[in-house]
């Protein structure tokens, strides 16, 4: 039986000799180091001058549990990410700085540039394959999330693997690697359950080939393997639910418009403007592909970045429709398909000058994007966490007694009081779910009324930690009163100060009982 090859033309290019391919191989090798160099550079700058924001000391504070609460927490509480905890859990042995955790990340964003470069060589030739590792590398949206303690470089690494995985199987089908491309399509999924989504896109991209071109067989057997793969996170999603997701809000025009401005590169409406007219020349390239050969593998690149892209978003899209289910951050795995679109947009372009024009105004337009997200954050408000730490601490005495609004707010404080040494003094926990040390229970939302039922009366000096404590209106909520009057009684505020949204209270019985 004849075995099926796949072949994706690349843009023509005029006859060489030996010699002369073998130096055109070395210039995009030396290129491609450099842009590679300089995509590290990019993510490692700065990158312990903010504060850990929420998510990020709740990994930290998850991969330090014992191994019994490890893996209880991800079957009960955060499967979500579960592959980058148990990485995080051994990447923690050579230290705990808010560099160094932050580093996991920037390793697999860094290794995903050259992932890119192979995959769109592979799709639209070599200098496709060099714009699109150049535009990722200097990505705003991929150089923030390098830089945070989160699964989402991660998922993004294994989603462009699978990708480049799917294309060289189908290109080279007696050399097939199908076993990886199931596992590294798992590993994705286990980085962050949006990768799924991903691996739907590659069966619809499938779609735009003729059905004699593809290895049924091969797909068959490797869909069996990765349902085996995933089966375990399957058996999670519906036991548990999505009940963690239900603060996420609801969508709307300009959430959407937010998150295109956001993953173009932080440019503004300049810059995705320029995104989308680099995205309109592919798709007219796609277009024409089709009008000259119907369905065939000429146009399946494309079809491959465009569903990579666009399927994601639809189907979160539709989903939210019903219950919201769109966030900005979980679509990171469609980034490398939007450079690869772009990439692919401008080699068509003709004339050459105006290529050039487009693609210097994207590089200059995306690293003033770098440039202001160095200054802060235009994703998400970014709580101080390091500064309300060190606040609490620098004046703690010994017997206070602290309480948090929301049980998670213990692990941010908990992550930066280990940074100290030696350990400080620290107020005791009046709610602690585990006893005197945290555990995977008070990274739960608990109700106010359930807690002060097990909460501690406190010594002399109380102070209260509260985060995500205000209405629809910002302002504080009927549940901070009550905490309020319960540990004001006998008690006076000797010091309140707000940082970011967190609110700091320093009760004491006696009013000379002040903060050092």
């Amino acid at each position: 039986m004849a075995t099926n090859v796949i072949e994706i033309p690349s843009p023509a290019v005029i006859p060489s000799t030996a010699e002369d391919h073998s130096a055109r191989s070395h210039w995009y090798a030396v290129s491609l180091g450099l842009i590679t160099l300089f995509g590290a550079i990019l993510r490692i700058h700065a990158i312990a001058s903010k504060s850990f924001w929420l998510d990020e000391s709740i990994s930290v504070e998850i991969a330090r549990l014992p191994w019994r609460q490890f893996l209880f927490v991800l079957r009960h509480r955060e499967a979500n990410m579960a592959f980058y905890y148990l990485l995080l859990r051994f990447w923690l042995a050579m230290g705990s700085t808010e560099g160094m955790v932050r580093g996991l990340s920037v390793l697999f964003s860094v290794a995903t540039i050259p992932v890119v470069y192979a995959l769109g060589a592979r799709l639209f030739g070599r200098n496709a394959g060099l714009l699109a590792a150049w535009f990722l590398a200097i990505n705003t949206y991929h150089v923030r999330y390098a830089q945070g303690a989160r699964g989402y470089a991660l998922v993004v690494f294994f989603c462009a693997l699978a990708s480049w995985l799917l294309v060289r199987n189908l290109q080279e089908p007696a050399a097939a690697w199908w076993g990886a491309y199931a596992l590294a399509s798992a590993l994705a999924v286990y980085s962050h359950f949006f990768g799924a989504l991903v691996i739907v896109a590659h069966g619809a991209s499938l779609a735009f080939l003729p059905r004699s071109a593809l290895p049924w067989r091969e797909l068959r057997q490797t869909a069996r393997w990765l349902a085996y793969l995933i089966l375990p996170a399957a058996i999670v999603v519906v036991t548990v639910g999505a009940s963690s997701m239900r603060w996420i809000p609801a969508v709307s025009l300009s959430v959407v418009s937010n998150f295109l401005v956001a993953i173009s590169g932080n440019g503004g409406k300049w810059l995705l403007s320029l995104y989308a007219i680099a995205v309109g020349a592919a798709i007219f390239g796609a277009v024409k592909e089709w009008r000259d050969a119907g369905r065939s593998i000429r146009g399946w690149g494309y079809a491959l970045a465009l569903t990579w892209f666009f399927v994601p978003v639809m189907l979160v899209l539709a989903v939210s429709a019903f219950r919201p289910f769109f966030l900005a951050r979980y679509l990171n795995p469609c980034l490398p398909a939007l450079t690869l679109l772009v990439a692919a947009g401008i080699v068509r372009l003709r004339p050459l000058v105006l290529a050039g024009v487009l693609a210097a105004a994207i590089t200059v337009l995306s690293l003033f994007g770098t440039a202001s997200y160095y200054k802060s954050d235009f994703d998400l408000e970014r709580d101080n966490w390091r500064t309300a730490t060190s606040f609490v601490l620098d004046r703690a005495l010994p017997g206070d007694g602290v309480f948090f609004y929301t049980n998670f707010s213990h692990l941010p404080f908990e992550y930066y009081r280990s940074q100290r040494q030696p350990a400080p003094t620290w107020p005791e926990a009046l709610v602690a779910a585990n006893g005197s040390d945290w555990g995977y229970r008070d990274s739960l939302f608990g109700y106010l009324a359930d807690e002060m039922q097990d909460a501690g009366p406190g010594g002399d000096r109380v102070w209260l930690v509260l985060y995500l404590n205000t209405n629809a209106n910002g302002e504080p909520n009927r549940e901070t009163e009550i905490l309020r009057a319960v540990y004001g009684k006998g008690r006076h505020i000797v010091q309140e100060r707000r940082i970011s949204r967190i609110t700091i209270v320093l009760l004491a019985r006696d009013p000379s009982h002040a903060a050092k």
